[in-house]
């Protein structure tokens, strides 16, 4: 008995040491909360899309995000013209860091989201730039966009999208560009000379496939019919003919979510690939349903 207890903990213990080690370190692209020290304390925490809250003793204040970048997220306060800069490689937070950038605190926590709502390579639909020209690239439909600016409409075709870039070539004028999403660039992607700066982007209505990092919900057929609902903050819930369960999401990949239910002691496999939902995908892994229907986020 107690050998089996003892197992049953170090499995435990192993699946929340291999969440933590697949979820990844905490960076500017996929930062949800940020507790502070200093002066005060408090915390930023985004609440939905592109808005951020302050919370410290002082009250709550609104924050709009404006950029992301690998290491840090720029929020500002437009009804106080104030802006501040969540910088994780320094563990700092600075206010007016585009102009007299000044330490106000240090981030003594922090924690990532399992996804976000920011416009990626996945899902975004118009872009808007400045340089040498200031226009914008929209999609208009499938793999066909068109750029307009001073100079004219140009129409590009949407060769790949990747998680941070959407690469597009316009033919006619055999020119290949990237737009990053990541660096908020637009370069030639051969040579990889930058063209112009992103000022704007939106994540089109159009969702993407459903995949590891943005499956919301999946219903499913099989011995029962029921279906697992993200609720957030990595928790399931699995809802059926016959019961409902609390799960907890342990790993996601390119094509799965793997959830487990420590009560019962009970792991599974939501694989988007196959369409399939496995039990005990560690072990003795066994279908266990037919994926019928994916919503994602």
């Amino acid at each position: 008995m107690k050998s089996i207890f003892c197992l049953k903990i170090g499995l435990l213990a192993s699946l929340f040491t291999f969440a933590q080690r697949h979820l990844g370190p905490v960076t500017g692209f996929n930062l949800k909360e940020a507790e502070y020290e200093g002066s005060k304390e408090g915390r930023f925490v985004r609440t939905d899309g592109l808005s951020w809250k302050e919370i410290n003793k002082d009250g709550r204040h609104s924050f709009e995000e404006f950029k992301r970048d690998e290491q840090s997220v720029f929020l500002v306060d437009k009804s106080r013209n104030y802006t501040v800069q969540l910088q994780l490689h320094e563990n700092k937070i600075y206010s007016d860091p585009l102009g007299k950038k000044t330490e106000l605190y240090t981030i003594s926590q922090s924690e990532p989201g399992r996804f976000t709502h920011l416009a990626n390579g996945y899902n975004v639909n118009t872009v808007t730039y400045t340089g040498v020209h200031t226009g914008k690239f929209s999609r208009i439909a499938g793999g066909n966009w068109t750029e307009e600016n001073e100079k004219g409409v140009y129409k590009w075709t949407e060769e790949k999208r990747e998680q941070w870039k959407v690469v597009l070539t316009d033919s006619s004028k055999k020119t290949t560009i990237s737009i990053g999403l990541a660096n908020n660039k637009i370069e030639n992607e051969v040579s990889k000379a930058p063209l112009y700066e992103i000022t704007k982007s939106a994540a089109g209505r159009v969702k993407p496939a459903a995949k590891g990092d943005n499956l919301k919900e999946v219903e499913y057929t099989g011995t029962a019919n029921g279906r697992f609902l993200y609720e957030g903050n990595m928790k399931w819930l699995e809802l059926n003919t016959e019961s409902q369960h609390h799960f907890v999401e342990v790993k996601y990949d390119e094509w799965s979510v793997y959830l487990t239910d420590k009560t019962r002691n009970v792991t599974v496999e939501i694989n988007l690939r196959n369409k399939k939902i496995y039990s005990d995908p560690f072990g003795n892994k066994t279908e266990a349903y037919t994926i019928s229907k994916t919503s994602v986020y």
